[in-house]
């Protein structure tokens, strides 16, 4: 039933600001929504790029943990050598001019720790990064690691696994492999500059110094394209000329390999001129959402019934553990020694140890006359 209320009726007032009010309450949440909408969509246009920029600085000094990647690597050029070493690889049917094929290589990343596997087939790249721990088959693939202090290789039927370092006087199979594939994976997750010594660079605007394992520390400028890096200039601390330079190409949305550029070209400055050195494509990135723990890159994860034979390595000793049964192996010097030993050499410990044997009969024969004459006169 409906209630006519007179006009100036105090709860015909209540009633009449009360809608009012929440027109203009509708009208103030619906102006709010689109502004914020607005404001999100065009902060995400411009912070983007400069977030970029800041993560490759951040990724310059230490990167962020890499929970999987894929990339290619293509090299583009040799090094110029001296002419009579490049002799020296002739007579040895090897040639600088020749351009190896591209080889691809998979794995994950946590400051010192971290797993890689190299393949050259292009069909073995995964079709998309799985949800999940990293799978990699270790029967026709080798994967080289290094979980805390214990650095292994595992793959193709044998474990080889270690807890010491390599050294000058313990060659250590394990952790010299380890430790060459750690040096060249920190080329990719620092952006291509290989052998920077974590949280050493300090950066001042677009420019830094940092310090280098076994070199002298060095100078960096970024060049900023379009608020994305496009080239970055290394050189020494005590030059402004710089001997290598990094291009890098992005892809679309920039941000698509969790802020890592597609391509890192590396070219080397030779009298002022670029010699194009190596290829770096990032196929496939997934950076960690939390920090990676230990146990992610334990050998234990890759090992499987597949594994025939595990080595352990340790004080320049290897042994051997199969069927429950353990074997120390011959020294690589030891072997080598063997191998050595020719036909040659061979004939010449024969021929001496027939001289020793020969001495030591006609001695034993003389003296044995010399005792037998003495006895006769004595008669």
């Amino acid at each position: 039933m409906k209630v006519n209320l007179p006009k100036n009726s105090p709860t015909r007032l209540k009633l009449a600001l009360s809608q009012s009010c929440g027109t203009v309450g509708l009208f103030c949440l619906a102006s709010f929504l689109w502004s914020s909408i607005a404001n999100a969509q065009s902060g995400a246009a411009t912070n983007k790029p400069s977030d970029i920029v800041d993560f490759f600085k951040k990724s310059i000094n230490s990167p962020q943990d890499i929970e999987h990647i894929v990339f290619r690597e293509q090299i583009l050029g040799r090094p110029a050598m001296p002419p009579a070493q490049l002799a020296v690889l002739a007579a040895h049917g090897i040639s600088i001019n020749t351009i190896p094929p591209p080889q691809f290589f998979e794995g994950a990343w946590a400051g010192d720790n971290f797993f890689i596997s190299a393949f050259v087939n292009s069909n073995d790249v995964p079709k998309a990064l799985e949800p999940g721990p990293l799978q990699i088959d270790v029967i026709s693939r080798q994967i080289t690691g290094r979980a805390g202090t214990n650095s292994y290789q595992v793959g193709m039927g044998e474990l080889r696994t270690t807890t010491e370092g390599d050294s000058e006087t313990h060659y250590n199979k394990p952790a010299g492999e380890s430790q060459s594939y750690y040096v060249f994976f920190s080329q990719v997750v620092h952006m291509g500059i290989g052998g920077l010594k974590d949280r050493t660079v300090v950066w001042v605007g677009n420019e830094f110094t940092a310090e280098r394992d076994g070199y002298s520390p060095i100078h960096g400028q970024l060049i900023i394209s379009n608020n994305l890096p496009s080239v970055l200039k290394i050189g020494g601390t005590n030059t402004t000329d710089p001997f290598e330079l990094f291009r890098y190409v992005y892809p679309d949305p920039p941000d698509s390999l969790g802020g890592y550029p597609k391509t890192i070209t590396r070219f080397m400055l030779v009298n002022a001129e670029k010699q194009p050195a190596v290829e770096y494509d990032i196929l496939q990135n997934q950076l960690a959402q939390h920090p990676l723990a230990e146990q992610n890159f334990a050998a234990a994860r890759f090992v499987t019934t597949n594994i025939a034979f595990t080595n352990v390595y340790s004080k320049g000793v290897s042994y051997t553990e199969s069927g429950g049964k353990v074997k120390k192996n011959i020294p690589p010097e030891l072997r080598t020694m063997n191998a050595n030993l020719t036909q040659r050499s061979r004939i010449l410990i024969i021929i001496c140890f027939a001289i020793v044997t020969l001495t030591f009969v006609f001695f034993s024969f003389r003296s044995g006359r010399t005792r037998k004459s003495k006895t006769n006169q004595n008669k």
